[in-house]
């Protein structure tokens, strides 16, 4: 370990990097499509699911059963707290059953506990408001499991996962495209404005917000023409009008008649904002069902970077014909960083452990940040050379590496891995001053993050870049 540890100080002198990863550490919870994980200010760690049902009530008589669809909440050593699984609840006086198929689950700005979901009720629809079907938006208190407040969703009656800023505000949209729009909820769940206030053309299962409430994120799934993640914008953040200002993620450009075309597609199912280190980042986890070209794993944005992707994390699981295979569901959850299905992460608060859902994987996965001993790395101050950022980024299979020089010089550029093994040397010359451009490809190198070290006079740079296949 010594000896790899002075590898990697050697390779990275001069860098202002800190080599630190998600790693895989265990599948924390099986369960039949789980649908939403938070962790709560106490460190507990609530989840929900889509369809995986426990016990049945029964009213007058067996044709009458309903299933509960319970909220379950661990204590951060794995065993159940005192109120979970959450079957009941309790408001206006009126006890009902946790019924609903799960939405999405997060937390408001005091940490009390946000869910959204759809309740069923064909075999007796006065249960619900709208004849058979009721998409809610419920609100929990994290220390008991009391429920502070419950709103019924006009129709579609299917809600996405929510999102809340700094000031309490909740945003929500629904699943289905359409007419239905994306509301501004104030803290008792009424109408106080809107990000889309008619037509939301999009298909998505949840958004972030940034904490001031400007900027919304809606990640989007079999939509036309495009799949990514959606950022709209509000000077005055909710008191304001919000327009739709990037598509991030997604690769795309016009062709000669003016039409979208898209070259690589990130199917935002899943958005969060979320710890890396010492930096707020954009986690997007897209979908194994998806074109072979496009992204199929979890992504890392830096919204200092004009939300680049910097890293990304877990191996797309293996399909057969292209299905998940039955060993690897339900009670053969995806092995070890595999995943299928993202569906909404959540943090520690001390930025160091993330849970995330693998919906049709079936499994709550848990990951924890590992970090080398290189943090403190001094950047020399050069004025004879500069590196620039590789393009496209993340790329497939070649990208363009610029480097610029004052005086002539002699110059290595090489690729190494997160191990600080040597991938590949593309320059050991001599070069004229002057700007000067390296193509890069990748052919027969892995999916992965990836650096990049620039050396000139003995002093060196270094950026990273990010392989997907």
């Amino acid at each position: 370990m010594k000896k790899a540890l002075l590898v990697l100080l050697v390779l990275f002198i001069g860098a202002s990097y800190s080599l630190a990863k998600w790693e895989f550490e265990e599948d924390f919870f099986y369960a039949t499509n789980p649908h939403g994980v938070v962790v709560d200010p106490d460190g507990k760690i609530w989840i929900i699911t889509y369809k995986q049902s426990t016990d049945t009530v029964f009213f007058t008589d067996p044709a009458d059963t309903m299933y509960i669809r319970p909220i379950y909440i661990f204590n951060p050593d794995g065993s159940q707290a005192d109120f979970s699984p959450l079957k009941f609840y309790t408001y206006e006086g009126q006890t009902d059953t946790m019924d609903y198929y799960g939405r999405g689950i997060t937390k408001d700005q005091n940490g009390n506990i946000i869910f959204t979901g759809t309740r069923y009720s064909s075999n007796r629809p006065e249960r619900t408001e709208n004849g058979g079907k009721d998409g809610v938006i419920m609100r929990f208190d994290y220390k008991t499991g009391e429920l502070l407040t419950r709103k019924v969703l006009p129709p579609p009656h299917y809600p996405t996962r929510a999102a809340v800023d700094e000031n309490g505000f909740t945003y929500v949209g629904y699943v289905v495209a359409g007419t239905a729009p994306t509301y501004i909820l104030d803290e008792d769940f009424e109408v106080y404005n809107y990000v889309i206030e008619e037509n939301s053309n999009y298909i998505a299962r949840g958004m972030a917000v940034s904490p001031d409430g400007k900027d919304v994120f809606i990640g989007t799934i079999y939509s036309s023409p495009i799949n990514g993640v959606l950022h709209y914008h509000s000077d005055d953040g909710p008191d304001g009008t919000y327009e739709c200002v990037d598509t991030l993620g997604s690769v795309f450009h016009y062709d000669n008649d003016g039409n979208l075309v898209m070259d690589k597609a990130m199917w935002g199912q899943s958005v969060d904002f979320g710890p890396y280190g010492d930096k707020k980042m954009l986690y997007v986890g897209t979908y194994w069902d998806v074109n072979e070209n496009d992204f199929r794993t979890w992504y890392i944005l830096d919204p200092e970077n004009n939300y680049a992707i910097v890293d990304s994390f877990g191996t797309p699981g293996t399909l057969v014909d292209g299905a998940v295979p039955v060993e690897d569901t339900a009670y053969f959850p995806p092995k070890g960083d595999q995943l299928y299905a993202p569906r909404f992460a959540d943090w520690t608060a001390d930025g160091k452990t993330m849970y995330t859902c693998d919906f049709d994987g079936n499994v709550v996965k848990k990951w924890v940040w590992v970090e080398t001993d290189v943090k403190e790395n001094k950047v020399v101050v050069n004025k004879n050379f500069d590196l620039g950022q590789n393009y496209p980024n993340p790329f497939n299979p070649e990208t363009v590496i610029p480097f610029s020089l004052k005086k002539e010089a002699k110059v290595t550029l090489a690729v190494y891995d997160l191990t600080g093994r040597k991938v590949k040397t593309l320059v050991n010359s001599v070069y004229p001053a002057g700007n000067h451009k390296v193509t890069f490809k990748a052919d027969g190198i892995g999916s992965g993050v990836y650096f990049y070290r620039l050396t000139v006079d003995k002093q060196s740079m270094v950026k990273t870049m990010v392989i997907t296949k």
